[in-house]
């Protein structure tokens, strides 16, 4: 009885374990496939999507990927998969996405990754925050990229970075900015002669020009553009097949704006006829839309309504969802003229919907900005703080290894630093005792400085108040000898008394001139100053001069900066310049003066223009001397102390001033000064440093 027991227990286990091994046996396959495959396999499957053009499903093979811990994280199948699937989303035009990607390519050390993906990629990155408008951190990218260019002398990255900075600034509606970055742009590719991008270039900035409401120069711009295409070689040419379809419908959309039909139909048929050529969808609905825009203004409106229904059907065949609306509210408008209010409805039905797909579109775009703004500014806190962990490291070993190496030769290093303390000591106190006189030299002069300030203000004093007495005496008694005796005199006595009154008067308008040139001083508090505002105040000061020679003075609207200046001497100085503008003008003719500005050399000038007598040129630098007269007084009244004056001015503010003059053809009076000028305090600061 027992014995049967026994055997059934035996029986019993080797069934339990023929079930464990069967059960074990189905298990094991399935364990395998919970598994994430080696990066190795995942990195081979998500290559192969992308040759096949399947980047969605390639995004998913290489997200896949665990990230490896220690020294394994700069594995290559890792990083590699990292760049392949930025491009992937860049394909898929999601752009941050693609920065994440590329930002932590960048992120491995340089030594293990391809150079040439990784310059590609530090060039990709600040035009992508750009896209997704992030301008602060575009810009920081780019003004570093274009440092290192600089700095290796790569010329044509260095015109390609000015050109994507102009570009940024056409994004925010910075268009002055925008076109100062494409003339540089242009200027470094005249210098290659990289025919290519100086059409885009001048492209771009027709464009510019055009937004800034200047329609003639974006006019050269534009046909500049296309005279250029056809040096381009034809090889280039094929590669960029999209360049002169566009410049043809800039140029027709330009003359559309200037109501130069004719030739905007011209253009805009070429461009068409090209864009159908390459087989281009969205350059071809841009162009649809101009020439429909250019129908109506002819006053064919059934065949404007003709031309946008066909721009409509290529929109929504590239799910371009802004274009779509564009067409629909131009065709429910279109009908709308031709009282085909019925026809109209539906399509502005569309437009209201599609608007307010693009408004939801808009909210989320800007909160995946800020998501991604937060993003980065969470991961340069934690690379931050990575940095002072190792820099702590690194200073810590730096610390240990010199401990080492002073312990080891620490009686000599003893020795020799004990010397080099003492021959230090020795130069210092020597340099000291020089800085010290030097010091001393700069108080003295300091205090002479302010001593000859101190005669300054004395002799002003005495100009305007000791020596105008006899002069007003003069003319108080020459008056009165006028009125008492006057009839008694002959005719040249009364010349001979109308001499000393016009000397008198000449001699207090000069003492007058002195006292304001000797005021003039760098020691006076600045502030930023619209010109413009100056130049008005000018012009009224000036109202009585401008009535009596029937003058007139033209202000360009752009152009005219803000200044850090005083203000003050900036009202004495273009008065002085425009009053003798309409002073010296020519004989039977009415003076025209303009006034414009303009940025260079980090500072801004501003230009006084008029059609008066003009200067002969070899006297363009006397002219600003003191008392310094090339016309005759009797003809022109005056002191030869204004320009005298403009000049001190103007270099107490650290700019120059200079004429371009022929005589007889007016003159034109050049102002730079720069955008922050030294102060007085800053200046003694510069002199005791050196």
């Amino acid at each position: 009885m027992n014995r049967h027991k026994l055997n059934y227990f035996v029986l019993d286990l080797r069934l339990i374990l023929q079930r464990t091994l069967l059960s074990l046996t189905f298990l094991f396959p399935l364990l395998l496939l919970t598994q994430e495959p080696p990066c190795d396999t995942l990195y081979s499957h998500g290559k192969k999507f992308v040759k096949q053009k399947q980047f969605a499903e390639a995004i998913d093979q290489f997200s896949r990927i665990i990230p490896p811990d220690g020294d394994l994280q700069f594995n290559e199948c890792y990083m590699e998969s990292i760049y392949l699937m930025a491009r992937c989303y860049g394909q898929l035009s999601n752009n941050i996405e693609v920065i994440k990607g590329l930002e932590v390519y960048l992120g491995f050390p340089a030594e293990l990754v391809d150079s040439t993906r990784r310059e590609l990629a530090r060039s990709l990155i600040p035009d992508l925050y750009r896209k997704v408008g992030l301008y602060e951190q575009s810009h920081q990218k780019h003004i570093s990229l274009l440092a290192y260019r600089d700095s290796i002398q790569d010329s044509i990255g260095v015109a390609k970075s000015y050109y994507e900075l102009g570009t940024l600034f056409h994004d925010q509606n910075n268009y002055v900015q925008a076109i100062d970055y494409y003339e540089k742009s242009v200027s470094l590719c005249q210098a290659l002669k990289d025919s290519l991008n100086i059409v885009n270039s001048y492209s771009a900035l027709g464009t510019n020009h055009r937004e800034n409401n200047d329609l003639e120069r974006a006019l050269e711009y534009n046909q500049a553009a296309l005279d250029l295409i056809p040096a381009i070689d034809q090889k280039t040419l094929k590669k960029k097949k999209r360049l002169q379809p566009y410049a043809e419908m800039n140029m027709g959309s330009l003359l559309l704006a200037m109501k130069e039909y004719d030739r905007a139909k011209e253009h805009l048929d070429n461009s068409i006829k090209m864009f159908k050529e390459i087989d281009y969808a969205p350059g071809l609905a841009s162009a649809y839309l101009d020439y429909g825009n250019l129908l109506e203004e002819l006053g064919t409106q059934q065949e404007a309504i003709d031309v946008f229904k066909e721009g409509l059907a290529i929109a929504e065949g590239m799910n371009a969802t802004n274009r779509e609306a564009e067409f629909h509210h131009a065709l429910a408008i279109g009908y709308q003229r031709i009282d085909r209010i019925k026809d109209a409805y539906p399509h502005l039905s569309q437009y209201a919907t599609l608007k307010d797909r693009i408004v939801n579109q808009e909210q989320q775009k800007r909160m995946d900005q800020a998501q991604f703004k937060y993003e980065l500014e969470k991961q340069g806190r934690e690379i931050g703080l990575l940095n002072q962990e190792l820099e702590l490291l690194q200073r810590k070993e730096a610390i240990d290894r010199r401990f080492r190496q002073f312990y080891i030769a620490s009686f000599g290093l003893v020795a020799l630093l004990l010397a080099l303390f003492i021959y230090w000591y020795r130069l210092q106190r020597a340099h000291n005792t020089v800085l010290e006189e030097k010091n001393e030299k700069i108080n003295q002069q300091n205090d002479m400085l302010q001593h000859l300030n101190a005669e300054l203000k004395q002799f002003a004093y005495i100009a305007s108040h000791d020596m105008r007495e006899p002069l007003r005496s003069i003319g108080a008694f020459s008056s009165l000898l006028q009125r008492r005796q006057g009839d008694k005199l002959d005719d040249s006595g009364k010349e001979y008394l109308g001499f000393i009154r016009e000397a008198v008067d000449r001699m207090s308008a000069l003492l007058t001139d002195l006292l304001d040139y000797s005021k003039i001083n760098s020691q006076q508090e600045t502030e930023w100053i619209d010109m413009k505002g100056i130049i008005q105040t000018v012009k009224s000061n000036l109202n009585h001069q401008l009535m009596t020679t029937e003058g007139e003075i033209v202000v360009e609207r752009r152009g005219i900066p803000y200044l850090d200046a005083v203000p003050t001497q900036m009202m004495q100085l273009f008065q002085n310049l425009i009053s003798n503008s309409l002073k010296f003008r020519k004989p039977d003719v009415k003076p025209v003066v303009q006034v414009a500005g303009y940025a260079q050399d980090g500072g801004q000038v501003i230009t006084i223009k008029d059609n008066g007598i003009g200067i002969d040129p070899k006297y363009k630098e006397k002219v600003f001397g003191m008392f310094s007269r090339l016309n005759n007084k009797e003809k022109f009244e005056g002191t030869g102390i204004g320009l005298a004056t403009c000049k001190k001015i103007v270099q107490q503010h650290g700019g120059k001033i200079w004429v371009e003059s022929e005589e007889g053809k007016g003159s034109t009076f050049f102002k730079w000064m720069p955008n922050k000028r030294v102060t007085f305090s800053e200046k003694k600061t510069l002199a005791v440093a050196s």
